[in-house]
């Protein structure tokens, strides 16, 4: 038996095109649903579903500031970005938010003793 692997996956409750997540309707008339049910009636099945991991979560720069002016950071945070190669400084003046895993953005925050699981926590 034929599994047609990374074109549809079958979640339980619906059918998705795994190249791009859209669902396939069981439509007749739907050119992907046709394919699909032509390949199954000549022996593949539908691969089982995988859940594709979440993406890293984003912090706003306003709020960091704000966390790090509550936890008495703001200054040696400043320092710090200014004390920092000329990438990583354009880096945080060009961005409007921090991924809470970048790894430059905790490395600064653990030399300045600031704690990730606030700075970074997620949003209310």
């Amino acid at each position: 038996m034929n599994t047609i692997i990374g074109t549809y996956v079958d979640n339980g409750t619906s059918i998705i095109r795994a190249s791009d997540g859209v669902f396939v309707p069981v439509d007749a008339a739907n050119a992907d649903y046709l394919a699909l049910m032509a390949a199954m009636e000549g022996g593949a099945t539908i691969a089982p579903y995988t859940a594709q991991p979440s993406p890293p979560r984003l912090v706003p720069k306003r709020v960091i500031v704000d966390r790090l002016y509550q936890a008495g950071l703001l200054d040696l945070a400043k320092a710090a970005i200014d004390a920092a190669d000329l990438y990583t400084q354009e880096r945080w003046n060009s961005r409007t938010d921090i991924y809470a895993d970048d790894p430059t953005a905790l490395a600064m925050l653990a030399a300045i003793g600031g704690d990730p699981e606030i700075i970074f926590a997620p949003l209310p």
